[in-house]
Parts: structure tokens; sequence; C-alpha cells
């Protein structure tokens, strides 16, 4: 990205942003709690789940069926796995954003330390971020509070309010904002534009929009 910008920093978020880990998770969510007896469409799992922590999703799971049983997740293992380290590709088009990017960019996720660093290595994207990458196991509290993108501030060693994140669910919206972030929410599959909006992003459903979004941030 060339030309004169007003912010020092981008912060992405992971799973839907970078790496389209989304669909293919939230479909396997589906189906373990279908088999659970917990039946909910793929919109309802994307809306109801994505952005928010593991502990956010057994909590909820556990509230609804009153309780789980011991194992549960094993028989799904086999299928996450699958879907992590043979299926994952990167977001289309990000790649080219963060090459044209003059900026400096981390990481804020909910998902763990270990599987965003995971997750970006298998796509090709870890050498673009370095150990500028924040899970939800590195702050006390996970999305939508604000930990983890004032984290990623910290150790870009900028201002909150000098940067802009790049998210994909209402969650990660609201944690971005409460952070002073600007955001601009990426709208694609199964995310509207219209929540995102509402929460407080500038929305935009191709990543080939991005360049130009930053450009008059």
């Amino acid at each position: 990205m060339t030309g004169a910008t007003s912010f020092r920093a981008v912060v992405f978020d992971c799973d839907g942003v970078l790496v389209d880990s989304e669909a293919p998770l939230a479909a396997i969510d589906q189906r373990m709690l279908a088999d659970l007896g917990w039946q909910m469409t793929l919109q309802e799992v994307h809306d109801r789940f994505v952005g928010h922590t593991a502990a956010h999703f057994v909590e909820e799971v556990e509230r609804h069926l009153g309780g789980l049983p011991v194992g549960w997740r094993e028989p799904y293992e086999p299928l996450v796995h699958r879907a992590l380290h043979e299926d994952l590709q990167a977001v289309d088009g990000v790649l080219d954003v963060l090459a044209g990017l003059d900026v400096p960019v981390a990481v804020a996720s909910n998902s763990s330390h270990a599987r965003v660093r995971e997750s970006l290595a298998l796509v090709g994207l870890l050498q673009h971020f370095g150990d500028l990458v924040v899970g939800s196991d590195d702050v006390v509290q996970g999305k939508p509070a604000p930990d983890v993108y004032l984290r990623a501030a910290d150790l870009l060693a900028v201002p909150p309010t000098t940067c802009v994140a790049v998210e994909d669910s209402v969650t990660g919206v609201r944690s971005a904002r409460a952070a002073g972030m600007t955001v601009f929410g990426y709208a694609a599959g199964l995310t509207a534009p219209g929540p995102l909006r509402a929460a407080g992003a500038v929305t935009f459903s191709s990543m080939a929009e991005l360049p130009a979004l930053l450009s008059g941030a």
C-alpha cells in the first residue's frame, strides 16, 4: 500500500480473515451439536459461536444441553485435524494485501496462541507476522473484551487508537472497538454486513477492496 495514512499499524483477526477456516469448522460444530441433540442451521452456528472462545462454546452447549458426556469431542477430532492440516487455505486475496502493506501488522485472535501460529504457518502467512501474534490464552479475557487488541498494540509499540483492525465477527468488532481501533469488517460467506456495521465496522466483501479502504483510513 502506498500513500500517506493516518494509522500506524494493522491488526488482523485470524480465522475467517487470514485463514479460511470458519465455514468448515462451523460445519463440524453443526454436525457435533446435532449428534449431541442440539439441532441448528449452519447460519445459527455461525452467528452464535463464530468469534467467541472455545470456553464460551462449551459454556453455551452445557447451558443448553444440561451437561456433556465424557469424551464428547473425541469422535470429531479427526475432522477438525483434517480441516486445519489438510484443507486449510489462506483467505482469497489476503496475501496480496499483506504484501502491499507498508505499516507493521499483528494478529489478535480468540483461538489459542499455538493454534494461530500453526494455522498461519500452514498457509504460508506466519512470516508476515513473526512474534506479533496474540491468542486468547495470552490475555485475561478473550473477545469481546479488548484485551487481545490492546496486547497487539502493545507488541506493536503504538497506541491502539492508531491501529486499524480487520475483523469478520460481531464479537471481534466489539473487541477492537472497545480497544479504540478503527475496524473494517470482512463480510463474506456466512458473515452478514448489517450486524458488523451495527457493531461499528466499515464493511467490505472482498479482500481486493481492503487496500483502498486502508489508503483512505
